[in-house]
């Protein structure tokens, strides 16, 4: 939504490598006094407590990554599943029924159980006393599976035949490949205890601002490459370091001025006067006259 301050328009030369040497020391020895104590100190107190409690941190090996990685990236889970034919004729045959009865089908409960009344009596579903005027547990003759189920099935034994691949359920392979692996890590830790790093961390920052100012994180700035966050303190300081450098300028003007007004007098010409109100201010005021 912006321009990118790295370059201008007419070209990335702001940020070239400055000619002649450079204002600053480089390539200097900078001595090595050996690993930080902390560090030192964390180490063998590591080695210390894993002989204590008999286990030895692992890490980055392919057992503790097999352990400890997200099994629900395994899964590429649809959210939006493409309903199979049969459930796309099952719903427009609700429809149709529906239209054709006017009476909206319910398949989940939203009512209560008319088996029982409040009462707790079971008496409206028990069977009539004497006969039931209907014939039950009659022979049913069989006459094979359904057309369509038996065409089904030879059809699947052709397209695995095909593709070379067969259809495994409720086996060990097949749940391992497809089952839910996000089931797996049950007791995720939403609201972890901070660290002592990280909370002396905190501190240490709280404690900063309190001292520097609050920290303007928004306005950060780039200088020579390199990103750093400017304090409201340390702007303070510049403006004043600033407004005190001018005024020392300016009086340093104005007593040239007076010393050249007197000598204008004594020689009779008009006095050169510098404009003090024009005067830019420089970086460090300069230094007091003798």
């Amino acid at each position: 939504m912006q321009s990118d301050p790295i370059c201008s328009s007419a070209g990335c030369g702001q940020y070239k490598q400055p000619e002649g040497p450079p204002s600053h020391p480089m390539d200097y020895k900078v001595p090595n006094f050996g690993m930080d104590h902390d560090i030192l100190a964390t180490e063998t107190d590591e080695k210390v407590a894993a002989a204590l409690v008999g286990h030895a941190w692992a890490f980055k090996t392919p057992e503790s990554w097999e352990k400890w990685r997200n099994r629900a990236k395994d899964t590429d889970y649809n959210f939006d599943p493409k309903l199979s034919e049969d459930m796309v004729t099952n719903a427009n045959s609700v429809k149709i029924a529906e239209n054709q009865y006017d009476k909206n089908i319910e398949l989940v409960q939203t009512q209560d159980d008319p088996c029982y009344s409040s009462l707790g009596n079971c008496l409206q579903t028990l069977p009539p006393k004497g006969g039931l005027g209907y014939p039950i547990d009659y022979k049913v003759p069989s006459y094979g599976p359904d057309p369509d189920m038996a065409a089904t099935m030879e059809d699947e034994k052709i397209a695995s035949a095909m593709i070379g691949h067969a259809w495994e359920f409720n086996t060990k392979k097949s749940f391992e490949k497809w089952r839910n692996r996000a089931l797996d890590v049950q007791d995720y830790d939403f609201n972890p205890e901070l660290s002592h790093d990280v909370r002396e961390t905190e501190k240490h920052y709280k404690t900063a601002e309190d001292k520097l100012g609050s920290w303007d994180v928004d306005k950060t700035t780039t200088h020579m490459g390199y990103d750093y966050y400017e304090y409201q303190a340390d702007r303070d300081r510049d403006a004043a370091a600033a407004t005190q450098a001018k005024a020392a300028v300016q009086m340093r003007a104005a007593e040239d001025n007076a010393e050249a007004e007197i000598d204008a007098a004594a020689k009779g010409t008009a006095p050169a006067l510098a404009k003090t109100a024009e005067v830019d201010v420089p970086v460090e005021a300069p230094p007091a006259k003798e």
